[in-house]
């Protein structure tokens, strides 16, 4: 009867067996440590059927429930290791296929399908540490240097990435310029650390601006995917606003992505010279030329004007333009033709010349600078250490600094005719005023040369320089409304002949408005350089700082140039005099920081003089 028992017991346990090897053994052959776990179930499924079996068919078999049971329980344990391992197969299965199937043909790493697919097979419950990594410049490096250039800065940041995220990392070209690491079990510290070392390692394509803007976030593999890059992408821009800040201060130049930017940033700039500084630094940035010139027209020949570059090649730039103006070579032909022209292999073209074959050029732009279409210079790139293709926006790019530059030089040439035409109507309105009272020859002149130097001393610069000296110009236009018996009286003035000689202010004020293109601050001269600092001055009996500065200057200096001339009722002062009169009015008439900045002035109060000396019409 035991022997039945036991045969039976073995049949039941052999259909286990079968059971479990014919549902799992296709998932079995190809991971180890499931198929141990299988093994390990298998066996407590024997001894489980066979327990219960003898159980049931022996009387005697009190026992083998007890032990059924407790086989039975480990089997359950057994399998649930078993189904772990096969679902852990699974995802390894899953990482593979995707690093296969799913590669950027340029960088060789995960595209973005790939990376989604091995994120969902990390196991749910692990932490990860996820970073979004932008490649700063890469549009500039395609727009201006070719689209080869571009794929191997690409695939250097992908090597280099490869090379610096921890084991066990998935790496993704998430699009474009962007990447994608996601690092298991590794903190936000560790992977960050990462980053900064790949920056290291990286070649920027622009001096200033780190190669890599990057942010990292954390999660768990359950999250989505979409919630870490999210996060990551805010604190990305956010060290991108940075780096560029930074590059800024560097480099003094914030440097433009595309070339609307470009030609918007030169827009900007009033000067030829800051035209030339920003765009030529500019260009070669953008186009991965080493050297850019401008030659300016002198007459019928050409000199370099301004040179960005190595200094090893400014000597060839600055001696070697004989040719240009003779129409010679392919930059003379720029000269010559008037049209932009180029040469991605300088050597081999026929009218190359042999001093520039010489000194290693291989790659050159020249294009035409025109101010109101006549021809006033060239601007040129070039490249000595290797070639480079003239594409057409690395063309654009230096024609439109060219048209830039072109219409600083005609808006410059422009405001310097205005000025003149200014200048001599400002001393025309000087000498009229001089010849209804000659007594002061010469004032105008001398007060406009000594209100620039006064104001360049303390710091006064651009608009407000021009407004002194405008309104140095003009300050008395009011007196061609007083009567001459007064403006000419020999003698003191009384006090009725006093105010109206002080209405002069207001006269002039009222004149001047009648002048096209003065600004207030010349109008300011006009009115107020009888103010004085301690309110006792006339028309509006302003005080210190009340006063606008340039009031203030010009009131030393009409002062100081009143007291050093002879009039028909007084006799010029030494200079000694003069001075201790300033300094007597330092703090009441004047500002007292406009007189100390005076007296340091080299004209002012060099003693010694005689009275043949003093300034004398």
């Amino acid at each position: 009867m035991s022997t039945v028992l036991l045969v039976l017991a073995l049949v039941f346990a052999t259909l286990g067996v079968l059971l479990v090897f014919g549902t799992l053994a296709p998932r079995l052959r190809a991971d180890r440590a499931a198929f141990r776990s299988a093994v390990a179930l298998t066996a407590l499924l024997v001894l489980t059927f066979g327990s219960v079996t003898f159980s049931l068919l022996s009387p005697e078999g009190r026992l083998w429930p007890w032990v059924s049971v407790t086989a039975a329980l480990a089997a359950l344990v057994s399998l649930s290791r078993v189904a772990r391992d096969i679902s852990d197969h699974q995802n390894r299965l899953s990482l593979i296929g995707a690093r296969r199937e799913h590669r950027d043909t340029l960088t060789n790493l995960l595209d973005r399908q790939g990376l989604l697919r091995a994120y969902g097979a990390l196991r749910r419950a692990e932490r990860l540490a996820v970073a979004l990594v932008d490649l700063n410049g890469l549009k500039s490096v395609n727009d201006n240097r070719g689209h080869n250039a571009g794929d191997a800065y690409l695939l250097e940041a992908g090597q280099v990435l490869r090379q610096v995220t921890p084991p066990g990392s998935l790496l993704a070209r998430w699009g474009g310029d962007e990447f994608v690491v996601v690092s298991p079990g590794m903190s936000e510290q560790v992977l960050l650390a990462a980053l900064q070392a790949a920056n290291d390692r990286i070649q920027s394509p622009r001096p200033g601006l780190l190669p890599l803007a990057y942010g990292v976030a954390s999660c768990a593999a359950r999250d989505p995917l979409d919630r870490a890059l999210a996060i990551a992408d805010e604190r990305m821009y956010t060290l991108k606003r940075a780096q560029h800040d930074q590059e800024a201060q560097l480099t003094g130049i914030r440097l433009p992505v595309t070339q609307d930017d470009f030609s918007r940033q030169l827009d900007l700039l009033d000067t030829p010279e800051e035209v030339l500084r920003v765009g030529m630094s500019l260009a070669l940035h953008l186009t991965g030329f080493e050297t850019a010139a401008y030659y300016a027209r002198r007459g019928e020949e050409y000199e370099l004007a301004a040179y960005e570059g190595p200094a090893a090649h400014q000597e060839v730039h600055r001696h070697r333009v004989g040719h240009l103006a003779l129409g010679q070579g392919v930059t003379g032909e720029a000269i010559r033709s008037r049209v932009a022209t180029w040469s991605a292999d300088y050597p081999s073209e026929p009218q190359a010349r042999e001093e520039w074959v010489a000194a290693g050029l291989k790659s050159t732009i020249s294009v035409p600078v025109f101010d109101a279409g006549r021809l006033v210079g060239l601007v040129c790139v070039s490249t000595f250490s290797t070639w480079l293709a003239i594409t057409g926006s690395r063309r654009t790019l230096l024609e439109t600094l060219a048209q830039r530059l072109g219409a600083a030089l005609e808006r410059t040439r422009a405001v310097g005719d205005a000025t003149r035409d200014l200048e001599s109507g400002l001393l025309a309105l000087g000498a009229a005023l001089e010849a209804r009272d000659f007594e002061t020859a010469g004032h105008t002149q001398r007060v406009v040369s000594f209100a620039v130097s006064l104001g360049t001393a303390l710091g006064v610069s651009g608009q407000e320089l021009r407004d002194l000296r405008a309104g140095a110009y003009l300050h008395d236009i009011g007196k061609l409304g007083i009567p001459d018996s007064i403006l000419l009286k020999p003698g003191p003035l009384t006090d009725a002949e006093r105010e109206v000689m002080n209405s002069h202010v207001l006269h002039g004020c009222r004149t001047a408005e009648r002048i096209p293109c003065l600004s207030p601050g010349v109008m300011s001269v006009i009115r107020h350089h009888h103010e004085h600092w301690d309110g006792a001055g006339y028309p509006d009996g302003l005080r210190g700082e009340a006063i606008p500065l340039v009031a203030r200057i010009f009131a030393v200096i009409d002062v100081y140039d009143a007291l050093r001339s002879r009039r028909s009722y007084k006799r010029a002062w030494t200079e000694r005099e003069v001075r201790d009169e300033l300094l007597a009015q330092r703090g009441r008439q004047f500002d007292p920081r406009v007189v100390d900045a005076f007296l340091e002035l080299p004209f002012a109060f060099t003693f010694g003089f005689d009275e043949a000396d003093l300034v004398e019409p």
